[in-house]
């Protein structure tokens, strides 16, 4: 499971692989300048950092002599490039019925990776087992994990988005 962590209380709108666009909201949802969001879709949507942060991606899941560590962080630090809301993200397994983080960005991650691994629920462990997106706009009003919503909360996450992950067809996370 790839999951994003996001700054502001709300998710950002349109936040997804799927082609569409990403827009920056901050924490009141409202945009930070004064400009009118995107309307392309697409690649015609992807600023400059979004290219880049695809081309390196490309170029770690690309190189043989590439160590699965550095490529999984290169995934995670490409995630959080193209979505400007994303501030942390991880990227778990699971094996059998074991939840198994395999690489992180940023503080909160390692934290509520191991309350789920401790519980045995949570958004992203729910995500993996079920293999379906969960979004969660508002820790503050989402009541589905409360312990984990309470923790995400005293890390500042405040919003989540955890996709399943698949590989040639098959099942990672």
């Amino acid at each position: 499971v790839v999951d994003a962590a996001r700054r502001g209380r709300r998710a950002c709108d349109n936040a997804g692989m799927t082609g569409s666009a990403v827009d920056s909201r901050s924490g009141d949802g409202e945009h930070q300048d004064d400009s009118s969001p995107s309307t392309e879709t697409g690649l015609g949507a992807l600023d400059d950092g979004a290219f880049d942060a695809l081309g390196l991606l490309s170029r770690a899941l690309h190189l043989r002599e590439a160590r699965l560590e550095d490529t999984l962080h290169a995934v995670l630090q490409s995630a959080t490039a193209v979505m400007p809301c994303a501030r942390d993200a991880g990227l778990n397994l699971m094996i059998g019925n074991r939840f198994t983080p395999q690489a992180t960005v940023g503080a909160a991650p390692p934290m509520l990776d191991a309350l789920q691994q401790r519980t045995g629920e949570g958004p992203c462990i729910e995500s993996s087992r079920s293999q379906i997106t969960i979004s969660i706009d508002d820790m503050h009003t989402d009541e589905r994990w409360p312990e984990f919503s309470t923790a995400a909360i005293a890390t500042d996450v405040y919003s989540m988005l955890c996709l399943p992950l698949w590989v040639n067809n098959e099942m990672l996370g």
